[in-house]
């Protein structure tokens, strides 16, 4: 149980409580619940002892309390109860707290009420209404908002006691809810305030002591005023950028700010300064007057500017190198805000718009670097002819270089030291899809049409092929095996450096496959015929006698039956032949046969192929097929095409550091499963390995495990007769066979470097050898040609 002691001064209760005399309280002996019965009983009781005494004003009656040294709050309510005679109901947990008061003074007996209220406040409980009516009650403070009534007006609150519970309700105009409730949080009792929102009405109802109350009332009064207009202010800026000078004002105004205490900057509505492009004007929005200071500013700053326009024909130096070293010499506030350039590369031309200091250190560094040199004496034409590469080659890496955003005159004036612009391109299934307005990409079997227009152009001869990038004109002779660019002299030193490199001889690849194919094979087959003549003696037909007899065999093509006599003639095969003849008894026939065989099938093909190239290998077997068109009238029969297959690989070699080799190969394996069908192609099987590997130079892959296994098994018997386990092959014939193939591929890749194909005259020299051909090949020799004059 709570227990605490509370200290209240007879100077603070002057004003509060007492009786005409004193008065001591008995110890409570038992459970009490409502006003005393009278001082005599055995509940709690309090005795005053009034005495007369001198007072000031006559008509109020004065009580002097004499308290023991802690008193229970139960009894302090027990003995207001019964000076003021209200009807009071509490709880015997709440009301044991008890306290301590000391009232050397005396008191008006009329301010009890008020005391007991004080008491129970700070014993954190409330005296409220009860529910039944003429009846009050002691609750926890937390509990009296629920008990505190209908919502008091204005004139009700200022009428109630500072400590008596009370509700009030405030309808806002001009604030929300939620500010409201922030401001007023912090001044509500706790425990005992309570706040309940209606947002959708703007309306708060606050429940508290109405002393709080008042004051609530008073802070909502001044917080709920009508807030500033908001003003929106437009500005014609006349000779620069609306955009620039908004960001600069905003800039100044925050640095400005910035250098002043956060204590001491003014108190003023803040201004949001934008612009409106078309229009080329300043947009300042804020609650209330427009800042005076951004004003001002834009005034200031809102003034023509000293740069001039001026052309420099340049003949020697590229107009991008010019423009480029004069961003470096001047500052960034300049470049950024005085300086603006623009660059004709085709005619050597930059156009600069500067102050006049900017323009004369222009005209320094023209005077400096437009010199004739050995690179500018060349022109702006170079011819490039090719050894290693063709000429349509390289032009396709340009081609793609331009396709992926490649600034080939930037990297030229930059040294081509930074990374390089755009994304990577692929060729083939690899090709990202298209951006967002891009055409779609074209089927492999598609045919450009006449119509279609293209920046690449084609001559009629078809041996000049012309494409334009952003900063020079290409052209791939094909006839010379030449790549023409037309292009300033930066940007020649670049595509020269890119086709000398270009131009190298690629280490070839010399890809030898060993093949080897394995079938095995076996059957057996075993089969019996039975026949037998039944004579049932003679009987008389039309006067003659007959014989009468019965045939019964069984035939699975081993031999033939002679009908008259029931002897079964043998038909000679390859394996076991055997016969029995007995007229009396069986005449059997039985043919017997095991086979099996074992092939081994050998080849070794070699191809040359450069590094990243493609080789393949093909061994392919093709099967032709008809085509019928039939329509209502007629049908026609026409060759459809071939059926193909066989076997194919594939090896791309990719030659990397420490002559490793990056091996990508592909081996498809294609059979007929059967026999063609009518116009039907016949059925094929495919089998295929793709992957990719690291190996070292000379060394060999297997590829293995391409194995094609087919078992079938027949019989031919007699039914019933022949589900007889044993009797099956008396009434039967019988055939398995069993066949497997199997497929192994050794891929060995040799990488062949020498200038002179040294290495590859030294491994030719050998298969030479093993085709018994003549290792020296005819020489060319001088003509003696006559002439007559």
């Amino acid at each position: 149980m709570f227990r605490g002691t509370w200290l209240i001064h007879g100077t603070l209760l002057a004003g509060i409580l007492l009786g005409s005399g004193p008065i001591g309280f008995a110890q409570d002996t038992g459970p009490s619940t409502g006003p005393l019965a009278g001082a005599g009983e055995t509940t709690a009781t309090a005795a005053a002892n009034v005495e007369p005494v001198d007072q000031e004003d006559p008509s109020r009656e004065m009580i002097q309390l004499a308290l023991p040294k802690e008193v229970e709050i139960k009894t302090l309510v027990e003995y207001v109860s019964q000076r003021l005679s209200l009807n009071i109901q509490y709880d015997e947990s709440i009301a044991r707290k008890k306290i301590t008061l000391l009232a050397p003074a005396r008191v008006p007996k009329e301010s009890l009420l008020e005391l007991l209220q004080s008491v129970l406040k700070m014993a954190d409980l409330a005296l409220v209404d009860a529910e039944q009516e003429g009846w009050k009650k002691v609750v926890p403070i937390s509990e009296a908002a629920a008990a505190a009534g209908a919502p008091q007006d204005s004139e009700q609150l200022q009428a109630l006691s500072p400590i008596e519970i009370a509700s009030q309700m405030f309808v806002l105009d001009h604030v929300t809810v939620a500010a409201a409730q922030r401001t007023i949080q912090p001044f509500l009792s706790k425990p005992g305030g309570t706040i309940i929102v209606l947002a959708d009405q703007n309306l708060l109802i606050v429940t508290d002591f109405a002393g709080t109350l008042k004051r609530i009332a008073e802070l909502i009064r001044m917080v709920d005023r009508p807030g500033p207009k908001l003003s929106m202010v437009f500005i014609n800026v006349e000779h620069i950028s609306a955009a620039d000078l908004a960001r600069r004002v905003t800039e100044l105004l925050k640095q400005k700010r910035s250098l002043i205490p956060a204590d001491e900057q003014p108190r003023q509505s803040e201004t949001v300064i934008t612009y409106e492009e078309r229009s080329n004007q300043i947009v300042l929005m804020s609650a209330g007057p427009a800042d005076p200071e951004a004003l001002a500013l834009i005034e200031a700053l809102d003034v023509p500017s000293e740069s001039v326009t001026r052309k420099y024909h340049l003949r020697y130096v590229s107009p991008m190198r010019i423009d480029q070293l004069i961003q470096k010499l001047i500052s960034t506030e300049e470049r950024k805000t005085d300086y603006k350039s623009a660059i004709d590369a085709e005619s050597g031309l930059l156009v600069v718009s500067a102050p006049p200091r900017i323009q004369e250190q222009i005209e320094n560094l023209k005077k400096q670097l437009d010199v004739a040199d050995a690179t500018a004496e060349q022109g702006y034409m170079q011819f490039y002819k090719l050894m290693n590469t063709t000429a349509m080659d390289v032009l396709g890496t340009i081609r793609s270089m331009e396709a992926s955003g490649l600034d080939l005159a930037a990297l030229a004036e930059q040294g081509a030291t930074g990374p390089l612009p755009g994304r990577e391109s692929f060729a083939g299934p690899n090709k990202p899809p298209p951006a967002i307005g891009d055409a779609l990409p074209k089927p492999p079997v598609y045919t450009p049409s006449d119509s279609e227009q293209s920046d690449d152009k084609e001559d009629l001869t078809g041996l000049l092929t012309t494409t334009r990038t952003k900063d020079a004109v290409i052209t791939a002779d094909t006839k010379t095996n030449t790549i023409i660019i037309i292009a300033p002299p930066p940007v020649q030193r670049m595509y020269e450096r890119l086709i000398s490199i270009l131009d190298k001889r690629q280490p070839q690849v010399l890809i030898e496959v060993i093949l080897v194919t394995i079938d095995t094979s076996g059957g057996r087959s075993v089969g019996v015929d039975i026949s037998r003549k039944i004579d049932k003696g003679t009987s008389e037909i039309g006067g003659e006698k007959v014989s009468d007899s019965k045939l019964v065999f069984s035939s699975f093509g081993l031999s033939e039956i002679d009908q008259d006599t029931g002897v079964l003639t043998l038909t000679p095969g390859i394996g076991f032949n055997g016969a029995m003849i007995n007229v009396d008894l069986f005449n059997i026939v039985v043919k017997a046969l095991a086979t099996s065989g074992h092939a081994t099938v050998l080849s070794v093909p070699k191809v040359l192929v450069n590094d990243n190239a493609t080789a393949t290998l093909s061994s392919i077997s093709e099967a032709p097929f008809s085509s019928v068109n039939a329509s209502d009238t007629v049908a026609t029969t026409s060759f459809g095409g071939y059926a193909s297959a066989g076997t194919t690989i594939s090896v791309t070699p990719h030659i990397s550091q420490d002559d490793y080799l990056q091996l990508e190969y592909s081996i498809t394996l294609n059979s007929f499963s059967g026999d063609a069908g009518g116009s039907l192609p016949p059925p094929r099987q495919t089998n295929s390995l793709n992957s990719e590997v690291t190996i070292p130079d000379g060394c060999a892959i297997i590829v293995g495990g391409l194995t094609r296994e087919d078992t079938s098994k027949t019989a031919s018997v007699i039914p019933w007769i022949g589900e007889v386990r044993i009797l099956e092959y008396l009434f039967g014939t019988h055939a398995s066979s069993k066949s497997r193939s199997t497929l192994f591929a050794f891929v060995r890749p040799i990488i062949l470097r020498d200038d002179e194909f040294e290495d590859l005259k030294y491994l030719s020299s050998q298969d030479r050898k093993a085709a018994n051909v003549e290792p020296c090949c005819p020489t060319s020799e001088p003509m003696l040609m006559a002439s007559s004059f």
